[in-house]
C-alpha cells in the first residue's frame, strides 16, 4: 500500500512518537521542586517537543521554570530579563 502511494506521489515521512517541534528554539531552565514532574520527566517533555532543558541561565534560555524554593537561578534570570513562569504555566505551555 505504502509503494503504490509513492507511485501516486505522496511524500510518506516517518515521525518519532512523542516527537513535536512546539517548543522548537527555546531554551529552559528549571529550578526548584517541581510537584507534577521529576526534573528528569520535565527535561524529557521540553526535549520532546523540540525544546532544550540546560542547567545553567544564560543569555540564549528563553524560559526560567521556577518552583518551590527556587535558587540562585531564580535572580541570575531576573538579571538577565528571562521569561519566569511557575509550574502551573509551564502545564499550560508544554499542552498547548
Amino acid at each position: 500500500m505504502l509503494g503504490e502511494l509513492k507511485k501516486l506521489g505522496v511524500d510518506i515521512q516517518s515521525v518519532e512518537p512523542g516527537k513535536s517541534d512546539k517548543l522548537e528554539g527555546e531554551t529552559f531552565v528549571l529550578t526548584g521542586e517541581l510537584k507534577a514532574f521529576t526534573r528528569d520527566e520535565a527535561k524529557g517533555k521540553i526535549e520532546s517537543l523540540g525544546g532544550r532543558a540546560t542547567s545553567g541561565v544564560s543569555d540564549q534560555t528563553n524560559y526560567l521554570v521556577a518552583g518551590e524554593n527556587p535558587g540562585k537561578k531564580l535572580e541570575e534570570a531576573k538579571k538577565r530579563n528571562v521569561k519566569i513562569i511557575d509550574e502551573k504555566q509551564f502545564r499550560k505551555l508544554i499542552n498547548r
